[in-house]
C-alpha cells in the first residue's frame, strides 16, 4: 500500500505570511517612533516651562525667561514655541508683585511643527503640545 505523499512548499507559505505580518509590524514601529517623539518633546516642554518660571519666579526679565526656556529645547525648536507667562509688564520687564504670588509660565507649540507628518498627522493636525509651571515670587 502506498500512502499519498503531501508536497509542501514552505517558501510559498512563508512569503504569504510575510506579505500579510510585515505591513502590520512596520505600521506598529512607526505609531510607537512617533508615540515617543511626541512624548520627548512634551517632556522637553515641561522642563522648559518649569525653567522659565524658576526665573520668572525670581525676578528674570522677558530676556532671561527665553534664554532659560530655549535651554532646555532643541535648536529648532527655539522658532516654534510661544511662551506666555503672568510675571512681565507689557514693555518686557519683571512685574512687581508681592511675594507669594502664584508665577506661571506656558510654553506651546504645534505637535505638527514637532513631529514629522506620517500615520499620527491626522489625529494631531491641530493639536498643540504645552508644559506649564507655576511657581510663587520669591
Amino acid at each position: 500500500m502506498m500512502l499519498a505523499r503531501k508536497t509542501r512548499r514552505p517558501g510559498f507559505v512563508n512569503a504569504v505570511e510575510l506579505i500579510f505580518v510585515l505591513p502590520i509590524v512596520i505600521i506598529t514601529f512607526i505609531v510607537i517612533v512617533q508615540f515617543s517623539q511626541i512624548l520627548a518633546a512634551e517632556a522637553r516642554l515641561c522642563g522648559a516651562s518649569r525653567e522659565g518660571a524658576r526665573v520668572a519666579a525670581s525676578g528674570g526679565n522677558t530676556r532671561q525667561i527665553r534664554k532659560a526656556v530655549h535651554s532646555c529645547l532643541l535648536p529648532r525648536e527655539h522658532k516654534m514655541v510661544q511662551i506666555e507667562t503672568n510675571a512681565l509688564e507689557s514693555d518686557g520687564g519683571p512685574k512687581s508683585v508681592p511675594p507669594g504670588t502664584e508665577v506661571v509660565v506656558r510654553v506651546s507649540v504645534a505637535t505638527k511643527d514637532i513631529v514629522p507628518s506620517t500615520l499620527l498627522s491626522c489625529f494631531f493636525d491641530k493639536n498643540v503640545l504645552v508644559g506649564q509651571t507655576v511657581m510663587r515670587k520669591e
